[in-house]
């Protein structure tokens, strides 16, 4: 009995020591928004966390006030966070706190532990919560006037600093005070009137970190510019900015937040002050305390205008920023996927930034003859141009059927990609081995796999090809539309066949090509020369799938190069003829029907991939 009260007594004081479900939702708020780069709102989450004994909400708060992020940068109320959290077995917040005191004066590190054996003594013994100045917390009380002394100490730092007190006489007139106004306004630190030791020692760390003393005091006329830059910028004011850059203010200063007026801009949104900083020299890849770049921020807030800028000034979306995460991954939160941004038609920066590439990286995507593999599995892609052709055969062009016509203009308005050859056995069985595809395993006939182009492949089967290689790959893949895949033949030509007007001999693999393989099997993929787009096996081999549905006419077909879906979608069109047909079927022209689930050994396909515009 006396063992099961020890049993009880310890489970007892383990639950108490958990942090409440309420504390627990508070901390993971101030993570979601701290990520978010809502700094202030994460503080007073976690505050209201650690008021009901999160531990990790101290260690959180502790690391905000070090960094000065959300609230003013505290040593003092810093040491104090951790210290409570190190009271509740966090080593981190211990090694955090140990290491923060080798930077703090033993007044400060006796300060830090005074507050907080007061916040550990709680409202029960009746000993008064901790009174310290800073955003989010009570006012201190007043307890008089500072010390002469203090107030000499403030004038000569806030002179030194670039901020024109005046004398360092020890009175605080209105010349002191509106230094004093202009520094807690750059420090991020609640406005006052009166000197608070807290804001005394913001002032002593500034300086330590501009070199201090004399250093600090001949740089003070260097300093007036830059601190002018960080106001303008916070307040969104253009010409201000502009006279304060024209005065030979440094572009990327740092405030005593450690931000950068780019930073300022990027955060409030204001896009005019954007590119006076980038032309003045402003780099959009420094990192500010929390590790958030300007390409960040303006991600988190979804300023696309800003994000545009920065991606064409050289910003880099592959930095880790806030939370572990990179300008990229903030920006699938904020935009969704590819997919996505190519139906809002967005700027090509916003397509560089979710795939973390740069914008010339981009760009270069989209050169005609470009040759690339978006996977070491995925088919071999080629670049094809953006152009206009005549869709559809002319009334005397032999072996004609009359459903290709009426002869009709198609203009693709943009490149998009186009398989190199047609999607081999290989390609499909790591598909399959992927868990994709259905698991299907098509027959070969015994002629082989590897580069052989698949065959007795559905409609249906190319569609969990295409879906599959697009999550796969995060781009988006598919089939040709009808008028894609005629204009890929063609690659510029107006004759029945790429290369001209006659079948020929050995260019492809039918039944009367003159090749090898000719009405026995198919070929290898690439067997034949490529047409002039670069593209292999547009003629022959194996039939070809595409999106569209069959119409029976081009009556009324889309001009755009887009696939034709409405019509008899029952059944679904090939393209290019097969190593089992005559010549009259390979020409660029011609079409047939087959339904949606049809599996035969002609039937193949070749995939397409859609550029973000």
């Amino acid at each position: 009995m006396f063992r099961n009260a020890i049993r009880w007594t310890v489970l007892a004081a383990a639950l108490a020591s958990l942090p409440a479900p309420a504390a627990r939702a508070d901390y993971e708020a101030g993570r979601a928004a701290w990520d978010a780069g809502r700094h202030g709102e994460a503080a007073a989450e976690w505050r209201a966390a650690a008021d009901r004994g999160d531990a990790r909400s101290m260690l959180a708060l502790g690391r905000a006030f070090v960094k000065g992020l959300g609230v003013p940068r505290d040593y003092v109320e810093a040491h104090m966070w951790l210290n409570l959290a190190a009271g509740r077995d966090s080593a981190e917040a211990a090694a955090e706190r140990d290491a923060l005191a080798k930077e703090m004066t033993a007044g400060e590190r006796a300060e830090a532990r005074k507050l907080a054996r007061v916040r550990r003594a709680g409202p029960d013994r009746a000993v008064p919560a901790p009174q310290r100045t800073g955003a989010g917390t009570p006012a201190a009380p007043a307890i008089g006037p500072p010390p002469k002394r203090a107030l000499r100490e403030a004038q000569e730092l806030l002179a030194a600093l670039g901020y024109e007190p005046g004398a360092a006489d020890g009175v605080w007139g209105a010349r002191t005070a509106s230094a004093y106004a202009a520094f807690l306004n750059d420090a991020g630190m609640r406005p006052g009137k009166v000197l608070t030791p807290e804001a005394l020692r913001a002032m002593r760390r500034t300086a330590a970190g501009r070199g201090g003393g004399a250093e600090a005091a001949d740089a003070s006329a260097a300093a007036l510019p830059r601190d002018a830059l960080h106001r303008t910028a916070r307040a969104g004011d253009v010409d201000g900015l502009t006279a304060a850059l024209a005065a030979g203010a440094e572009a990327d200063a740092r405030d005593g937040r450690g931000r950068t007026a780019l930073m300022y801009a990027v955060d409030e949104g204001y896009t005019l002050l954007v590119p006076p900083l980038l032309k003045a020299g402003a780099d959009p890849n420094l990192r500010a305390p929390d590790g958030a770049t300007a390409l960040f921020i303006a991600t988190v807030h979804g300023h696309t205008e800003i994000v545009v800028a920065l991606m064409e000034a050289g910003a880099d979306p592959s930095i880790v920023g806030p939370g572990g995460k990179t300008a990229s991954e903030a920006g699938r939160l904020k935009y969704g996927d590819g997919e996505g941004v190519r139906e809002r038609d967005s700027h090509p920066a916003v397509v560089a930034l979710l795939r973390s590439m740069t914008l010339a990286e981009v760009r270069e995507e989209k050169q005609p003859g470009r040759a690339f593999r978006d996977c070491d599995a995925c088919p071999e892609m080629v670049v094809v141009p953006a152009g206009s052709f005549t869709m559809g055969s002319p009334s005397h062009e032999e072996g004609r059927s009359d459903d290709e016509g009426p002869a009709h203009q198609v203009t693709i308005a943009a490149p998009f990609a186009v398989g190199k050859y047609e999607v081999t056995f290989a390609e499909w069985d790591a598909c399959v081995a992927a868990g994709g595809c259905g698991g299907y395993r098509s027959d070969d006939r015994g002629w082989g796999r590897n580069d052989r182009p698949m065959i007795y492949v559905s409609w249906k089967d190319t569609q969990a090809y295409v879906r599959w290689l697009s999550e796969e790959t995060g781009e988006s893949y598919r089939l040709l539309s009808e008028a894609e895949w005629e204009y890929a033949a063609r690659a510029g030509t107006a004759t029945p066949y790429s290369w001209g007007n006659d079948i020929g001999r050995n260019r492809a693999n039918c039944d009367g090509c003159e090749s090898r393989w000719d009405d026995e099997s198919t070929a290898p993929v690439g067997s034949f020369a490529a047409n002039g787009f670069g593209l292999y096996d547009m003629h022959g081999n194996v039939w070809e799938w595409v999106e569209d549905c069959y119409n029976n006419s081009y009556a009324a077909a889309p001009s755009d190069g887009s696939a034709w879906t409405s019509g008899d979608c029952s059944v679904r069109v090939l393209r290019g003829g097969s190593w089992s047909n005559r010549p009259r079927y390979l020409r660029s022209a011609d079409r047939i029907r087959r339904v949606t689930s049809s599996r035969n050994s002609y039937n193949g396909f070749r995939v397409a991939r859609t550029f973000a515009q």
